[in-house]
């Protein structure tokens, strides 16, 4: 039912019914529940693309789950993308998965 969750947060917007960054969040733990990462980032892009930015909960919930079966490289332009797009991201997610690839491709 991902389509059917995409389409529910087009509508909501077409509708006026405030679609904010907790909104997308709900979607988007869900996404990567099911290991739908692709599907979560692609969100993440509508989400930025509509004017809602992402928070250190979209953050934590996209690198957290994408670490799990995610090249080091796609992590860290995934940091980038979102540290762009203002992202203050949370301490902890940023120490324990994205300085380890950081400093593992700055050794080599």
């Amino acid at each position: 039912m991902i389509n059917e969750a995409f389409q529910l947060i087009l509508n909501l917007r077409n509708d006026g019914i405030l679609v904010n960054a907790v909104t997308y969040d709900t979607v988007i733990k869900f996404l990567c529940k099911y290991g739908l990462i692709d599907k979560a980032k692609e969100l993440v892009r509508v989400m930025v693309s509509q004017g809602v930015n992402p928070d250190f909960v979209t953050y934590t919930t996209l690198l957290t789950n994408a670490s799990k079966n995610t090249s080091a490289e796609e992590i860290v332009e995934l940091h980038d993308f979102m540290i762009l797009e203002g992202v203050v991201p949370d301490e902890h997610t940023y120490k324990t998965i994205v300085l380890p690839l950081v400093d593992a491709t700055t050794n080599l």
